[in-house]
């Protein structure tokens, strides 16, 4: 059975956590002897790096009792979050005291041994602190002691993987603090050239924010490759691996050359009519508007064609002078639509050009030529100019544009690795327009997008654009070595690789317990994986507590574990019947078995697509066995079948459920714990 249903709550249970017995909404804190404890400070400092941010959470309780306390914390994370870290300061205030992770019964027992209670004991009380999994984006933390009319300082560290929008990472905090006082959030750039954003606006670095609310955090690079690819592929078994990959791209895909030439060839024959024509001259200012920088040294020359060919501009002008040619009156438009005898003449201007100036052919037309010439018989001519020449279809409204690879003369533009495009340039926002168009300076976008992930299948978008990104954690039957990015800018070739990174598998065997693809893991790969990321997960707790630390007269009364023991009936002589059982380590009231039910029934009913959906379970047991079960919901019928089998499945914890018979009533959302 997938690890995420079968092992998530029992793990909770296991570390110790009946403090905190369901993933919590927000932060909580308590003390295990009851008093009413402060937090005095709660600051978290992030650290953030271009794809990914730490974050240091420092807390700070005081207890006013009489008595010293342990303090309990029920904590919520951030969106993927994943705890990788837990220190305490010592009570002296001057160093601190660092956690390891464990498996989860090794760290809860040495937490236990550090926090017992010995009236004998006369010595103070050890430090230890335990940070253990509760559920996806929840957390438990006991800190002891926190002696009478004292203070303790304790800090978690979590690592966070941002996301890659619109051009910067992005990481997304919601409402966080305790009992109306937010938490207070200090933010830095790794990267000193690095800008940070909050919530849109600018900031420096070490800006802080409180918590009262939700707020975008956000990380823009100063300089990025075009194409970024990052590959993290983690061995849990032989048989699976942790995969991660993302592709972003922060641009520019492909920069405009310097000294480019250019030819805008515009149609003027009469089936354009006088609002396409205008049209067209509104996309083609709007395009050479990017190519205005005085550092480009950019040349064009403008062309008119219907069945003749014309020279609107005296050969090679400035960028400047041909905007002003295009915002003039034009001529009367004429008969015929001759493409080829333009692209003659744009071979023709090419010729009095440098000859290693970069080439680049705008022709706009409505593609209504002579059926005598088809597409095909333009290729040549499209080629021997020798520039990328792109063919648009221009209509008088809203500004667009799109590629149209469909259309018949697609394969003249792609044969110069150009594009045919379908426009809009009607009277609207000049800004906007001139922004849209920017696409026929240079590719803003990779087409036709492929990710080679070796032998594996995967599904992405048709095109990704400058300040998009793409991303996916999965499961497969090996760690991968390579990763490439294959597609096309306009109709140029693109392909990027990159090889898989060891420092990035390693933090990704942590960040893959805030994913759902660990789900499809067993028990052991699980368990692998999660002490190679040494995170807070089902399987592994930071603990702090030396190893011979014991209990004190400060201290709490914790169950022992005990050995093995049975405890039977049956009949003697031969003759007789009847039932041996027995039972594991623990006794009866070790476990908070109507909690370990119902946390058990909450996330298979989330498996099972009960999101939203109530539902109750009734359960017969004998000893640590499922006899009988009734599930009663209004959710479809498959999600009901799923539960019902999910629970079939169940494991009962032997040494806990030691009842001869006992029925259980289960409610998801809970309303109450387990009634038996």
């Amino acid at each position: 059975m997938q690890f995420a249903l079968r092992w998530f709550v029992a793990a909770v249970l296991v570390a110790g956590l009946g403090a905190v017995s369901e993933a919590a909404a927000g932060d909580t804190l308590h003390g295990t002897r009851g008093a009413r404890l402060r937090e005095r400070e709660h600051v978290i400092e992030l650290r953030f790096a271009p794809g990914y941010a730490t974050a240091t959470v420092r807390r700070t309780v005081y207890n006013p009792a009489a008595r010293a306390d342990e303090v309990v914390y029920g904590l919520s994370l951030p969106d993927r979050a994943v705890a990788t870290g837990l220190r305490l300061r010592e009570r002296d205030g001057r160093s601190w005291l660092r956690g390891t992770a464990l498996a989860v019964d090794e760290a809860r027992g040495r937490h236990q041994r550090a926090t017992g209670f010995d009236p004998q004991q006369r010595r103070e009380p050890g430090d230890a602190a335990l940070l253990a999994w509760v559920g996806p984006g929840s957390l438990s933390l006991q800190v002891f002691p926190v002696a009478a009319g004292r203070e303790r300082t304790v800090e978690t560290t979590l690592e966070l993987p941002a996301t890659w929008e619109d051009g910067r990472w992005v990481i997304a905090f919601d409402e966080t603090g305790l009992d109306g006082a937010p938490a207070e959030l200090i933010v830095h750039a790794s990267g000193r050239a690095d800008r940070l954003r909050v919530d849109g606006e600018f900031v420096r670095s070490g800006h802080r924010l409180a918590l009262d609310g939700p707020h975008e955090v956000a990380l823009v690079p100063a300089a990025r490759p075009a194409v970024e690819l990052e590959l993290a592929a983690i061995a849990a078994s032989s048989e699976q691996a942790f995969v991660h990959w993302r592709v972003t791209v922060a641009g520019p895909l492909l920069r405009i050359p310097h000294c480019v030439h250019v030819v805008v060839a515009l149609d003027a024959s009469r089936s354009l009519g006088a609002g396409v024509d205008e049209a067209q001259r509104r996309a083609a200012r709007a395009y050479l508007e990017h190519l205005r920088a005085p550092g480009l040294a950019a040349r064009v020359a403008v062309l008119r064609f219907d069945r003749r060919v014309r020279r609107w501009s005296d050969g090679w002008v400035s960028v400047e002078r041909a905007l002003e040619l295009l915002a003039e009156a034009t001529p009367s438009l004429a008969n015929g639509s001759d493409v080829g005898l333009a692209l003659r003449e744009a071979r023709a201007l090419f010729a009095e050009a440098p000859a290693d100036a970069p080439r680049r052919v705008l022709l706009l037309t409505d593609f209504m030529t002579a059926s005598s010439r088809s597409p095909a018989t333009h290729a040549v001519a499209a080629a021997e100019t020798g520039a990328i020449v792109h063919l648009a279809a221009v209509a008088d409204d809203e500004p667009a544009l799109r590629r149209d690879d469909g259309h018949a003369w697609a394969a003249v533009a792609a044969g110069t690795g150009g594009v045919v495009w379908q426009a809009a340039a009607g009277e609207g926002e000049p800004e906007s327009a001139a922004a849209l168009f920017e696409e026929w300076a240079r590719p803003v976008r990779i087409d036709a997008l492929q990710i080679d992930l070796e032998d594996a299948s995967v599904s992405v978008p048709a095109s990704l654009a400058e300040g998009e990104g793409v991303e996916e954690q999965r499961l497969l039957a090996r760690p991968v070595e390579r990763i490439a990015v294959r597609g096309r800018t306009w109709n140029l070739p693109f392909v990027h690789e990159a090889r898989r990174s060891g420092p990035l598998s390693r933090r990704w065997a942590a960040l893959a317990f805030a994913t759902d693809a660990v789900a499809g893991l067993d028990e052991a790969a699980a368990q692998r994986l999660a002490r190679r990321g040494g995170a807070v997960t089902p399987w592994t707790s930071h603990v702090l507590a030396a190893t011979t630390a014991g209990p004190s007269r400060e201290g709490f009364v914790r169950e022992p574990v005990r050995p093995d023991r049975r405890v039977g009936k049956g009949g003697g002589g031969g003759t007789g019947s009847g039932r041996g059982r027995r039972h594991g380590a623990g006794f009866r009231g070790r476990l908070d078995r109507p909690t370990w039910l119902e946390g058990q029934v909450a996330f298979r009913w989330l498996g099972c697509g009960g999101v939203g959906r109530g539902v109750e379970v009734e359960l017969e047991t004998t000893y640590d066995e499922v006899v009988d079960l009734e599930v009663r919901a209004s959710a479809p019928a498959g999600a009901v079948a799923c539960l019902r089998e999910a629970i079939w499945a169940l494991s009962l914890p032997t040494g806990d459920f030691v009842d001869p018979r006992a029925r259980w009533t289960v409610a998801v959302p809970p309303a109450g714990p387990a009634r038996r």
